[in-house]
């Protein structure tokens, strides 16, 4: 192949988290992006340091948003909290911008709340992209 393989990290020029590499062909990659429901990424809330779960649903795919999962008790983020890659299970590096939160919502039954996150990177208007082929696992 020419150097990517299934599960690289996908990013803007500027470092914003897009999505991972789903299949690899002689000259061309696949990819799915961040509101795409088959991933989950391990953030942080940088300004209230929460580590949550990154993930999407058809619903929130619809819209070209993700959401923030397995939120503490007292989570207390507020509209334009930058989110961020926490690094941890080393699928993606630390440090990249994934989005921003728009508002914290309770599931249907109100027994669990979610933050619901615009994407940094413009999804629908996509252009030079990079994949990240190797990083220091912290």
């Amino acid at each position: 192949g020419f150097g990517i393989k299934r599960g690289d990290v996908v990013i803007t020029g500027t470092g914003y988290l897009v999505g991972v590499v789903q299949e690899v062909g002689t000259n061309w990659a696949k990819m799915i992006t961040i509101i795409d429901p088959n991933i989950t990424v391990s953030a942080n809330v940088y300004r209230t340091g929460d580590t949550v779960m990154l993930e999407s649903d058809l619903d929130m795919m619809q819209k070209g948003k993700c959401k923030l999962t397995y939120l503490g008790e007292d989570v207390s983020f507020i509209s334009g909290d930058e989110v961020l890659t926490s690094g941890a299970n080393g699928t993606y590096p630390s440090g990249l911008v994934i989005g921003y939160v728009e508002s914290l919502q309770a599931t249907p039954s109100g027994l669990e709340r979610f933050a619901v996150v615009e994407p940094a990177a413009e999804l629908d208007s996509l252009g030079t992209l990079f994949v990240v082929t190797g990083f220091d696992k912290d």
